[in-house]
């Protein structure tokens, strides 16, 4: 995923990385290009600040349209508001790794285990329906 443009941050355009990839989890995209435009009607000064501003109102309407999602009950991450579920989506990826891990420890022990204790294991993940502690 890209990053922003210097010009971009400059403008007032601060948002990060994670905060974009989370967007596009739901389908929305900070694609904006700005520019400044010196030549306008209003004025060069007022034109500038149309354009600089242009960023910050851009990343706005990303937040907004996430946010019109949760509040539809499309909450990917079981946040029931924006700040919630950006939370959850942060805690999410580091859910998602160590459930990875668990899973690894498991394999492992599975080689190693006696068979006897792993047969008791696997008959009391069928009766429980989850793998059994004291066999991690």
């Amino acid at each position: 995923m890209a990053g922003l443009t210097d010009r971009q941050v400059q403008a007032g355009a601060n948002v990060s990385d994670k905060e974009i990839e989370y967007w596009a989890e739901y389908g929305v995209k900070f694609n904006r290009i700005g520019h400044m435009k010196n030549s306008s009607k209003k004025g060069a000064t007022a034109a500038t600040e149309e354009h600089q501003n242009g960023d910050r109102d851009a990343i706005t309407r990303c937040r907004g349209q996430v946010r019109q999602a949760i509040s539809s009950g499309r909450a990917k991450f079981g946040g029931s508001s924006y700040e919630e579920d950006y939370k959850g989506y942060q805690s999410g990826k580091k859910t998602a790794q160590n459930e990875g891990n668990r899973q690894a420890k498991i394999d492992a022990w599975k080689t190693q285990a006696d068979p006897k204790i792993l047969k008791k294991a696997q008959d009391e993940m069928k009766s429980t329906g989850k793998w059994p502690a004291w066999a991690e």
